[in-house]
C-alpha cells in the first residue's frame, strides 16, 4: 500500500507536465509562431519566459511573448506599386515633324519620319527654292526642281549651255544638246538655246524643226576662262543655264583649287542672272585624271547646298554615274563619241525637262 504523502506528490507531479504541456502547445499555436513559419516575422521564440515554479497556474512568463506579429519586412517591399511611371519611354510626338530633306539635300521626298513618327504630320523637308529637300529635283539629281523659270505665256525657255569642248561638241556636232532638243521637241515643249557660239546639225535628228545652234562652249577653257565668256551672254536673259565645266582644270595648274573655283563661277552666275536656274553638272568621267575628276564632283553636292542654302537657284546634274567609258567616250579618251553625248542630253532631260513648257 503506497503511503499517502507519496501518492499525493505523484498527482502532483503528473498535473504538473500536463500544464507544462499545454502551455507548450498554446505556445506553438500562437500567431507569432505562425508568422515564424510563413518567414514574416523574425522576433523571439514563442513562449519564453517560466516554467511556472511551484504554485498557482503558470506563473512566470506571459505566454507568446518574443515577437510582435509580422515583424521582419513591411508588405510589398521593394517599390511601390506603378514603380516607372505611366507611359514611360517618351512623351507622344517624339521623332520629330519629318526631319531630313534639308533644302537641297536630294534624298527621296522629306526623308525622315514616315507620316510623323510619332510626331506631327511628317513634314519631311518641304521645298525650300530650287530642289529643296524631297521635292523632286532636289539638289542633286532629281526628276525637276522646284523653282521654274520658264515662261508660261507660250515664249520658249531660253537655255545657256555654258562650258568647254564638251559642250562645244568635239567629235560630234551639237554635243549633248541635240538629243536634249530633241527630247522636249517630241515632248511638243518650246526651247531654244542662246550663247555667243554657234554649231550643230541643220535639223533635230528625227523632227522637222530646226536646231538651235546657240551655246557658249570653249574648247580648251578652264573654268575661269568660261566665267570670262558667260558674261556675254547677259543680252540673251537666259532663263536655264547648263553648267558642264572643270575637265580642263584636272590637269592645269592646281587642281586641287578646281572646287573653289567652280564655286565662284556658280556665285557670279546666281548673281548676273538672278532669275535663271544653274544647273551645275558633276563632269563626266576623264580615265587620265580620275583622283581629280572625283575632287570636283565630291565638291558639287555640299557646295549646291549652300547656294540654296543662301536663297539661290541652284540644282546639280550627275553626269558621271553611269557613263560607260568603254562604249561612251571617243576615241581621245577625253570626248564623247555620238552615244555618250546622247546619254548626256537624256540625263540633263531627265533633270530639267520638266520645266519645259
Amino acid at each position: 500500500m503506497i503511503p499517502p504523502r507519496e501518492v499525493h506528490m505523484k498527482r502532483s507531479t503528473r498535473l504538473l507536465g500536463v500544464l507544462l504541456t499545454s502551455a507548450l502547445i498554446a505556445a506553438c499555436s500562437s500567431p507569432e509562431s505562425a508568422g515564424n513559419d510563413a518567414g514574416a516575422g523574425t522576433g523571439g521564440t514563442s513562449a519564453t519566459g517560466g516554467r511556472g515554479s511551484g504554485g498557482g497556474p503558470e506563473s512566470g512568463g506571459t505566454t507568446g511573448s518574443g515577437g510582435v506579429v509580422g515583424s521582419g519586412g513591411e508588405p510589398a517591399s521593394g517599390g511601390v506599386s506603378g514603380a516607372g511611371g505611366v507611359g514611360t519611354g517618351g512623351s507622344i510626338g517624339t521623332g520629330g515633324s519629318g526631319t531630313g530633306g534639308a533644302a537641297g539635300g536630294g534624298g527621296a521626298a522629306g526623308g525622315g519620319g514616315a507620316v510623323g513618327s510619332g510626331g506631327t504630320g511628317g513634314a519631311g523637308g518641304q521645298p525650300v527654292g530650287p530642289g529643296a529637300g524631297g521635292a523632286a529635283g532636289g539638289g542633286t539629281g532629281g526628276n525637276t526642281a522646284a523653282y521654274n523659270p520658264c515662261p508660261t505665256n507660250g515664249d520658249p525657255c531660253k537655255v545657256l549651255p555654258l562650258g568647254d569642248s564638251i559642250t562645244f561638241g568635239i567629235n560630234y556636232e551639237g554635243s549633248y544638246r541635240v538629243e536634249l532638243f530633241k527630247k522636249a521637241v517630241t515632248a511638243s515643249q518650246n526651247i531654244t538655246f542662246v550663247g555667243t557660239q554657234t554649231n550643230g546639225p541643220a535639223m533635230a535628228p528625227g523632227t522637222t524643226v530646226p536646231f538651235p545652234m546657240h551655246h557658249e562652249g570653249w574648247s580648251g577653257y578652264t573654268i575661269v576662262q568660261i566665267q570670262g565668256k558667260a558674261a556675254g551672254d547677259v543680252t540673251y536673259a537666259p532663263h536655264m543655264i547648263l553648267v558642264h565645266a572643270g575637265t580642263n582644270d584636272t590637269y592645269m595648274s592646281d587642281p586641287s583649287g578646281a572646287p573653289a573655283r567652280l564655286s565662284t563661277l556658280v556665285d557670279y552666275l546666281t548673281t548676273t542672272f538672278p532669275n535663271a536656274l544653274v544647273v551645275v553638272a558633276k563632269i563626266i568621267p576623264y580615265p587620265a585624271q580620275l583622283a581629280n575628276v572625283k575632287l570636283i564632283n565630291d565638291s558639287i553636292p555640299a557646295m549646291v547646298q549652300s547656294k540654296v542654302a543662301a536663297g539661290k537657284h541652284v540644282i546639280s546634274v550627275d553626269l558621271n554615274t553611269g557613263f560607260q567609258t568603254s562604249t561612251m567616250l571617243s576615241s581621245d579618251g577625253i570626248h564623247p563619241n555620238e552615244t555618250g553625248y546622247n546619254w548626256m542630253g537624256d540625263t540633263w532631260y531627265s533633270v530639267v525637262g520638266g520645266l519645259f513648257q
